[in-house]
Parts: structure tokens; sequence; C-alpha cells
């Protein structure tokens, strides 16, 4: 019996133990049951939140927030669909008067409505403003409406008296008589006199005709005035190189810095690396134009771009120099030694690109190695040679008779120091001749990355 007592009592505890451990599965059963239709419930309500947001943003286009003095947020919607009318006629203008009056309003067949507060009125002002600006950008290409403008209201707090309610546009409504314009004439700047107004209106309307004459073809179908262009224009720039007179004097001053080494004993009039002209720079058949060849990677180096078009009119090859019997030998024929002629204009005044630093004392830029009447030679080093750093030549320019003058009393190791800002001549033609050297080796003048960076 006592065996059979001690098992009993074995099945009993068997038997809590199953039922508490269902009891805590049932509990968490159910939590996580709960828990799900909770989080099922928030996503429907999610899902409708967006549904209804969507649906209620669905007309929106554009918003424009303004604040006004009283630093208000104002934001102003604009629907999907509109229709805009842009006027097609200009009033004629109100009579002179000395005495401020308010404008009278233009009858618009609408109702009249009461006018609006400050900031009802720049509301409605940034609403027309977007409204117009949107109808613009749609109008077509061709189309004859003219743009719409639309003023912001002037001194809004301002304590001018404001009609309440704009008048009829009835039978008794008086509109302000109109005209349809013309011709528009040429924009011009506010402020200037009357008389050079008329004149600048005057001029535009002559050049415009001109130019409708010379667009109408002939009954060959040809244009004799477009064909004529190019000869006149070279004509032109050719008589104007014959009758330009260089200038006998200047008032430019040019002052005196010491080199860092020695000067070459050489003349520079006989030296080849210094007077481009011994070289002699000879016309070649390469494209006269600037052209990406160059790597760009020294930002330091002489910018052409900032002193010069970059219309490149002829393009030149120069000649090895011989040391042994001083003169020049064969033309370089690599492609890469490549001096330009760059249009200009007869007195122009000429002056040295700039590069990354100075030289010395903050201002100058570069030191004259040879100069003549026609040609110049700097560097931008102080070293009194073109082996180096960069060079460059100048010829066929009008040296400033300053320049020359100083360049000329120059002696020892004192040399003429070239700032930005004064020019070292002026354009005797409507060409220059540059060539570009880094350390003695010529460069090709037309690379955009390295010489022309706008």
């Amino acid at each position: 019996m006592a065996d059979e007592v001690e098992v009993k009592s074995v099945e009993q505890d068997g038997r809590l133990g199953s039922c508490l451990l269902w009891f805590v599965w049932g509990i968490s059963l159910s939590f996580t049951t709960i828990l799900s239709l909770v989080m099922m419930a928030l996503l429907a309500v999610s899902i409708a939140l967006n549904a209804y947001l969507s649906w209620q943003l669905a007309g929106l286009q554009l918003s424009i927030t303004r604040k006004n003095n009283n630093q208000i947020e104002m934001p102003v919607s604009i629907p999907n669909t509109f229709q805009v009318a842009v006027p097609t006629q200009t009033p004629l203008p109100a009579p002179a008067s000395n005495i401020a009056s308010a404008p009278t309003p233009v009858s618009t067949n609408a109702p009249a409505v009461a006018a609006p507060a400050d900031s009802e009125l720049m509301s409605q002002f940034a609403t027309l403003a977007a409204i117009a600006t949107q109808s613009a950008a749609a109008a077509p290409p061709n189309s004859s409406a003219a743009p719409a403008q639309i003023n912001p209201p002037v001194n809004l707090n301002a304590p001018t008296p404001t009609p309440a309610v704009l008048p009829s546009s009835g039978s008794g409504a008086t509109p302000i008589p109109v005209i349809s314009p013309t011709s528009v004439p040429p924009a011009v700047a506010i402020g200037e006199p009357a008389v050079e107004r008329e004149s600048s209106i005057q001029e535009a309307n002559a050049v415009q005709s001109d130019a409708n004459t010379a667009d109408a073809p002939t009954a060959s179908g040809t244009n004799p005035d477009a064909r004529a262009a190019g000869a006149r224009t070279a004509e032109d720039q050719s008589a104007a190189a014959e009758s330009f007179s260089p200038p006998a004097t200047s008032s430019n001053t040019y002052d005196l810095i010491p080199l860092d080494g020695e000067r070459d004993k050489r003349p520079a009039a006989e030296h080849g690396d210094l007077n481009l002209t011994l070289r002699e720079p000879t016309p070649i058949d390469e494209e006269a134009e600037l052209k990406d060849v160059g790597a760009g990677i020294d930002p330091g180096a002489p910018n052409l771009g900032a002193v010069f078009d970059g219309k490149i009119v002829e393009t030149y090859g120069v000649h090895n120099w011989d040391w042994g019997c001083n003169c020049k030998s064969d033309l370089i024929e690599d492609g890469s030694s490549i001096v330009i002629g760059v249009e200009t204009t007869p007195g122009d005044p000429i002056f040295i690109p700039p590069t990354g630093a100075a030289i010395y004392d903050g201002t100058t830029y570069a030191v004259v190695l040879y100069a003549s009447e026609d040609s110049l030679t700097f560097a931008y080093t102080r070293d009194g040679t073109v082996a180096q750093g960069y060079a460059i030549h100048y010829q066929g320019l009008n040296v400033d008779p300053n320049l020359l003058s100083t360049y000329n009393e120059a002696t020892g190791n004192d040399v003429i120091g070239l700032t930005l800002d004064t020019p070292v001549g002026v354009a005797a033609s409507d060409e220059i001749i540059i060539a570009v050297r880094d350390k003695g080796t010529f460069m090709d003048s037309r690379s955009i990355n390295d010489w022309w960076r706008k």
C-alpha cells in the first residue's frame, strides 16, 4: 500500500505541472494574438490616413509662403488647372500731375468685391504672380500675347485711403481707353536722359531696318551684303591698322627690380632665346582655334584668357637656334610648338597674363628680358633667363615708350618689373603674335586648359 500511495503522489505532481504549462502557453498566445491585432489596426489606420492625405494633396501643384512685416506666414496653394486672361492691349498713359491721386480701376466685368487686408492682398499678389509666370511659360513661342506684368503692392501698411469696393462694371462704368501697340521699343536703362533714350530707340530701329533689308534675299537667291560682309570687315580692319598712329608719350611708369641671378652677357637683341624676331615666326598649316590639347595641371600658369579674347587669326612655327653660329636653323615641326596670332584692335592696351603669385614685392609678376619698339619678352621668374619657369613673347605691338626708355637705361642686374594693372604697350594692328615657353621649350599656345582659362 505504501508503494501505491507514493506512485499516486508522483502522478498528481505531473498533472499540476502540465496544467501550469498549458496556462502559461495560453496566456502567451493570447498576448501575441492581441498584439498582432493591435498592429494590424494601426497599419489599417496608417493606410487610411495616407490615402486621405494623398487625396487632399492631389489638386495642389505649387505652394508659395511669404512673410509680411509681422512675420506671419501666408501659404498660398495653386490648383492644377486654371484659366488666365493675359492682356494684349496697353492702356494710355495717365496725364502728368503733381498731385498724388489714386489710380482709376480698370473695368473687368467682374462682381465688386471688398478690398482685402494687407495680408490677403499680399497673398493674392503672390498667387497672381505665380499664375502669370506659369501661363507665360506655357504659351506657344510664336504667341502674340503680351506678357503680363504684376507689380507688388507698395507700402501695404501706409495709412493711404483705400476704396471699400471696386466700382461696378455695368453700363455706368467708364473703361479706360486703350490702344493696340504697333511696336515695342528696345529696353533702355532707367534714369537715362530723354534725349539719349530717344536717340538709342532711333538707332535700334535703324539697325533693325538694316537687318531686315539685309535678310531679304535677292532675285537670284543670294544676299550681296552677306557676300561682301567679310571683305568689308577685312578692309575696315586694314584701314584702321594703317591709320593708327602709335602714341609718342605715355603716363605709365615702370620700376626696376634686381635679378636673383646674373644677366646674360650677350646683347639681348642678338640672343636667340630673347628676341623672337631672330627665329622668324613662319605661318604653318595648323588649326587657327583654341584646342583641348593640354592637361592644365598647373593652376599658376599664365592665363592668356584673362587679357585676350582668344580669337586666333594665324598659326606660326619657329626655327631652332644654332648656338654655334648664333643663327636660326631648321623650322620646328613637332606639331606642338605652335605660336599664334591673336586678333586685336589697333590702339587697345596690351597687358601681361596673370599667374598664380607675384614674384617680387607682392605686385610684380614678371620681369622684362628684352624690349624693342614692336617686341617684348618677359619671364615669370627673376632668374634672368627663359630656361627657368614660364616666359612669353609678344610681337607686333607698340611697346610703351616709357617702358622702352626705362629698359634702355637699366644697367647691371636691374630689370623692369611688370604688374598686372599697367599695360606694356598698345596693339599696333589687328594681330599680335604670342609665344608661350615653359623652361625654354616653345609650347602649343592654343591649349585651352593651360593658357586660356576663363
